[in-house]
């Protein structure tokens, strides 16, 4: 076409008045926003559902073949038992347990926001298989979110430290296995006291990496003073299970610290150093459909590990992978880890 092109800008209708200013914001809008993203940062962290990267998949139930629920052997059979009867993923028993029988002994460490409950069925497990097992509650986990607030990072590792001492007192050699927020804090404890006194690591769900900007989130919420302003701020109940009964099973509360939560910025950033001179094997056990810790991390460690690695990938769980429908399959890798390095 030649010559200018006409001019199609519609004139502004007459007598139109221009929107209204919005209203300045008001604290009790800033404070319901900073509630609002205390509560999505802090939901990430724990066993709740977060926003961790997904695999694509399509509904609650991606399956491996088999009917129904719960979790199978490769037998044909349910989920194993415990000697009384009943499952120990269904129990509900958060208190913590010391199951003495030979002179290899592993140590469990529960996760942020969870109990020994979640250790149980794996504890129960490896405790048949002749292996001494040591669970305790780490510090605040048994007295509400307020409490939990009070305690630092150090003090969570330090109960490692005394679970260890414990087991060396009873066994020849020691093991580990830790769940989210428990993997790291294993790490630690394996670079700290080295393959002399703990001889490998089983690394399950391992929270060394969070869902993408969760760190950065957590640690302006500490400098902003929000894990101040906000102590506590609501969950999910029962935790990032796909299995229902085992998610209604677990003991957790409707609500979890925020200032706890800030801990874990330092904590994973000694844990990731740590890692990469580890020299002791390491099991890494984690599910694609993981919501609360992205399946990058477990990636991340097989890359980034000195020790070796052995990744093993699941698709039936969501984060809490030792009490979710893949629960027999992992206390059977677990034990087979450590009836090899041990």
């Amino acid at each position: 076409m030649d010559g200018p092109l006409p001019d199609t800008t519609a004139a502004p209708p007459p007598n139109v008045a221009p929107p209204p200013r919005a209203a300045p914001a008001t604290p009790g809008d800033v404070a319901h926003r900073a509630t609002a993203t205390a509560t999505a940062t802090v939901t990430a962290t724990g066993d709740g559902e977060g926003d961790a990267d997904r695999d694509g998949s399509e509904g609650d139930a991606e399956r491996d073949g088999s009917e129904g629920d719960a979790d199978r052997d490769g037998s044909g059979r349910d989920a194993e038992r415990d000697g009384s009867g009943g499952d120990a993923a269904l129990r509900g028993d958060p208190s913590p347990f010391f199951l003495r029988a030979g002179p290899r002994g592993v140590l469990l460490v529960h996760g942020f926001n969870g109990t020994p409950h979640t250790m149980r069925y794996l504890g129960e497990h490896l405790h048949r298989r002749g292996f001494t097992v040591l669970c305790d509650v780490l510090p605040g986990h048994d007295a509400g979110p307020a409490a939990l607030g009070d305690v630092a990072w150090p003090r969570w590792y330090g109960q490692l430290e005394a679970g260890l001492r414990t087991l060396r007192a009873h066994c020849q050699v020691v093991g580990l296995a830790g769940l989210s927020m428990g993997a790291a804090l294993g790490v630690r404890l394996l670079r700290q006291y080295g393959p002399a006194n703990v001889r490998c690591a089983a690394l399950l769900a391992p929270a060394l990496l969070l869902p993408r900007g969760t760190e950065a989130g957590l640690g302006l919420m500490h400098r902003l003073g929000l894990d101040r302003l906000f102590p506590t701020v609501p969950r999910p109940r029962g935790g990032d299970i796909a299995d229902p009964a085992a998610r209604a099973a677990n003991p957790t509360g409707t609500r979890t610290s925020t200032r706890a939560a800030t801990q874990l910025v330092d904590l994973l950033a000694a844990a990731r150093r740590d890692l990469e001179v580890l020299q002791q094997p390491l099991l890494v056990v984690h599910s694609r459909r993981d919501h609360t810790v992205p399946f990058r991390s477990a990636q991340w460690i097989a890359r980034h590990a000195a020790a070796p690695v052995r990744l093993v990938e699941l698709h039936r769980s969501y984060h809490l992978i030792t009490v979710d429908r893949d629960r027999a399959r992992v206390a059977q890798e677990v034990a087979a880890f450590f009836d090899e390095n041990l």
